[in-house]
């Protein structure tokens, strides 16, 4: 069955095509270590930001306060992270790395590494760079829009 479509779809629909698939490569990369790709993300930015708050990290991962939730709550309860009372101000929430959070995140080949090697092989560097020109213009056009 032939699942190329006609350009006629739009630049908007294969971007999300794309995005559909990256998720879906990564998720599967991670699925042996009983992660998803949120949780991953989640891990490796409290690993690079030890003390991080709760509201900065939903500002980083762009996601809604209920989402946030319920991704922390879950990785405590792997025991991947701590949530402990912020040292400045005790009413915020500080994330942290458990021992066994960190050995995992070094254990888990990296998927982005994995999955822009595999998206990207075939295809030249003339044209990788031609398609975010074009993706950074597109977006930069439709924020000018927005005000």
């Amino acid at each position: 069955m032939n699942t190329t479509l006609p350009q006629s779809y739009g630049i908007g629909y294969y971007a999300k095509r794309l995005y559909r698939q990256l998720d879906r490569y990564i998720n599967d990369v991670l699925r042996p270590f009983d992660l998803a790709r949120s949780q991953w993300y989640a891990i490796l930015v409290i690993s690079q930001h030890p003390g991080l708050s709760q509201k900065e990290l939903q500002q980083i991962l762009q996601i809604e306060p209920a989402s946030l939730s319920n991704l922390i709550d879950s990785l405590i309860r792997k025991g991947l992270i701590k949530r402990l009372p912020g040292k400045r101000d005790k009413r915020l929430k500080e994330l942290n790395m458990t021992p066994e959070g960190t050995q995992l995140l070094f254990a888990v080949p990296d998927p982005i590494a994995s999955s822009r090697a595999k998206m990207l092989q075939n295809i030249s560097p003339e044209a990788q760079t031609t398609t975010i020109q074009t993706l950074e213009q597109a977006i930069k056009n439709l924020s000018e829009a927005q005000g």
